[in-house]
């Protein structure tokens, strides 16, 4: 059964708002912005641009993606697509993880 956009748009739209690293990317952003010599309303002004950018960019993901071309496509992909970034996501931290570990305790490649 297809979702009803309003519904799908809500889903996504609380995955999106309580995504872990978005926060921390804006977190790290409104704190280089505000050791910056902007002033308040600058900084200001750079947030709610931001915002209305985030809005028309997920809004427009949100209406593509909830096409029935979309979602069938999805539907018949969406094992090799989330394996494959599994794959590659998974390669990737323990590649981070791996480095981390030698950068602790002095080993050489």
């Amino acid at each position: 059964m297809i979702m009803p956009i309003d519904a799908a748009y809500r889903r996504g739209l609380l995955v999106v708002l309580t995504n872990p690293k978005a926060a921390l990317m804006w977190a790290a952003i409104s704190m280089f912005l505000g050791s910056s010599q902007l002033g308040l309303l600058e900084f200001l002004a750079i947030g709610v641009g931001a915002s209305m950018s985030a809005v028309v960019v997920y809004g427009a993901y949100a209406l593509l993606f909830s096409t029935g071309v979309a979602l069938r496509g999805y539907r018949r992909f969406f094992r090799m697509v989330d394996g494959t970034f599994g794959i590659v996501f998974g390669a990737l931290g323990g590649r981070l993880l791996w480095d981390g570990v030698k950068h602790l305790t002095g080993l050489r490649a």
